[in-house]
């Protein structure tokens, strides 16, 4: 996003040469969205998985120290 905005203010992107339909726009974005939700389901999954042989405060001391620095 940092990179368009830059393009965008120096000019170097233009963006009315670019004629794409906002249903095309909208079908890509979902089916990005729709496999991201999808791959982050069995990585989560992985990761607690992982975690639940250890006690309780364990699991939660290591679940919030992966939420607060990622």
């Amino acid at each position: 996003m940092i990179v368009i905005l830059l393009g965008l203010m120096t000019q170097g992107i233009r963006v009315t040469d670019v004629k794409v339909e906002l249903m095309v726009y909208l079908g890509i974005l979902l089916t990005h969205v729709g496999t991201q939700f999808i791959k982050n389901i069995f990585e989560e999954s992985v990761w607690k998985v992982y975690i639940l042989p250890y006690r309780d405060d364990n699991c939660f001391m290591l679940d919030g120290y992966v939420y607060r620095d990622f």
